[in-house]
């Protein structure tokens, strides 16, 4: 088995070969839980806490969970914690080179500022 894929003595508690951050492991569901338009789907409440987790999780060193974090935070109501997160999330993305992320959490801000509160697509991501 290829060593990216191979499980670490401690993969039985997530399930996820090294290969996959832990703390990555809880984004699809924090972003699902902020984003969906199904109100039987959506809880921001239970997705800041996921994505608070990821944060923790990633020690506070990758965009991707700060941006569901402040999409959740915004989604909960949360809106100062909500730029927060997004501007942490920005200064990361910028310095590590993402710069499709960096441009999507800029418009994420703008669009927080502008409205205090971030639109969702239909197929329950953020715009």
């Amino acid at each position: 088995m290829p060593s990216s894929i191979r499980s670490s003595p401690n993969a039985h508690r997530t399930g996820l070969p090294d290969s996959v951050p832990r703390g990555l492991f809880w984004l699809p569901a924090a972003t699902v839980l902020a984003t969906s338009d199904n109100p039987g789907a959506a809880d921001p409440v239970v997705a800041v806490e996921f994505a608070r987790k990821a944060v923790e999780l990633t020690g506070h060193s990758q965009p991707e969970p700060l941006q569901v974090l402040g999409v959740a935070c915004a989604a909960a109501g949360r809106i100062e914690d909500a730029v927060n997160a997004l501007g942490d999330a920005l200064v990361l993305a910028r310095s590590s080179g993402k710069t499709t992320l960096a441009a999507e959490i800029q418009e994420n801000l703008r669009q927080l500022k502008k409205n205090g509160t971030l639109p969702i697509k239909s197929d329950g991501a953020s715009e």
